[in-house]
């Protein structure tokens, strides 16, 4: 196995490799064009992936609310890693949690719910909350039930035909 070469940025900046999400970077930053073998500028984004090289300027003036790369956090990413990750694990499977859910509620108010309407209704939820208490954490979980309302509506649609 070859060992990959990382280019060497100019003197002016600092190298930055693998970024594990969609990242802003700094005003000035460089990209590796490996097909040119020269650090191209105009970039304003780190994209992940592998073989992915982006110099940093070493003295850049920063707004004051910039965020570096490094604590930037993307929302869709953390939405997406609840969703796949720590809710998967602590909650079971979305569609099996929804479709119980669902059918409690459907019990409950004598009406015929779907696991699509309770990701309807837990975008809701979180929309009330909002008003009260903003946080993060709500438009995290809104995305992440955004996702999983899509995610049940298309499975939905294709069984239903």
């Amino acid at each position: 196995m070859t060992e990959e070469k990382i280019p060497t940025p100019p003197a002016t900046h600092i190298i930055y490799t693998g970024p594990k999400k969609w990242q802003t970077l700094p005003p000035g930053s460089l990209f590796w064009s490996s097909s040119n073998e020269v650090w191209a500028g105009g970039i304003t984004t780190a994209i992940p992936g592998k073989g992915s090289y982006y110099a940093i300027p070493i003295n850049v003036t920063l707004p004051p609310n910039y965020k570096s790369p490094e604590t930037t956090t993307d929302i869709l990413e953390e939405a997406r890693d609840l969703i796949r990750g720590d809710r998967a694990e602590s909650y079971g499977e979305a569609r099996a949690s929804f479709e119980r859910i669902a059918a409690l509620w459907s019990i409950y108010k004598g009406v015929t719910i779907t696991a699509k309407d309770v990701a309807d209704m837990m975008i809701l939820l979180k929309i009330s909350r909002s008003v009260t208490s903003p946080k993060h954490d709500n438009w995290v979980d809104i995305i992440g039930y955004a996702a999983l309302g899509s995610e049940l509506e298309s499975t939905t649609e294709k069984t239903d035909v």
